[in-house]
Order: structure tokens, then sequence, then C-alpha cells
């Protein structure tokens, strides 16, 4: 009877740890939806984006790495500034 209460109780745990260890996208997050906001944000200055990485380290944190391709390096630069 312990046992099972111990993998009733720590089921939900497991599952999150062993999503984290996989570094699966979080279900929450549309990658189309992403990159629409980017474009949206910088409707001028970012031509496109590519190679874009989601994954979660912990609970929370979401980690997001990508590539993106500017309309100049000043647009760069000026974005870099405000940010």
């Amino acid at each position: 009877m312990t046992i099972f209460f111990f993998f009733v109780c720590s089921r939900t745990i497991a599952r999150e740890s062993c999503l984290i260890l996989l570094q699966t996208m979080p279900a929450h997050l549309d990658v189309g939806e992403l990159k629409e906001e980017l474009f949206s944000k910088f409707p001028n200055s970012v031509l496109n984006i590519h190679e874009m990485h989601i994954w979660c380290l912990v609970p929370g944190n979401v980690v997001v790495t990508m590539h993106v391709i500017f309309q100049s390096k000043q647009v760069c630069l000026e974005i870099r500034a405000k940010n």
C-alpha cells in the first residue's frame, strides 16, 4: 500500500522531471505564434527568423534560441541598444 501511495504522489514530479531531462518544448507555446509576434513587433526590421529552438530548463523557465536576420547591422544595433 505504501508503494502505491508513493507512486501516485510522485507521478507528477516524475513526469515533469522526464520532460525537463528530455528538453521538450513546453506545450503552451506555439512556434508560429512566437514568430508572428516578433515580426509584428519589429515590422520593418526583421527579415527572417530560423533555427528556433525552445526548451524548458525548470518548470516556468523557458529558453529560446534563434537566428534572426535584420534589415541591416544598424537596425540590429538600435534594437540591442533599446533592450
